[in-house]
């Protein structure tokens, strides 16, 4: 595990990465749900 930074600052702004990025995943992912439910209806 040395390769994990030592400062609290980077392991901090790496933790926020490895969170914001799956939430972004199913933010985009639960917008195209909506897009298609949308357009379902629309047919």
């Amino acid at each position: 595990m040395t390769f994990l930074p030592k400062t609290a600052d980077a392991r901090q702004e790496l933790l926020t990465l490895l969170i914001a990025i799956p939430l972004s995943l199913m933010g985009t992912g639960f917008f195209f749900y909506l897009l298609d439910g949308a357009a379902r209806v629309v047919a």
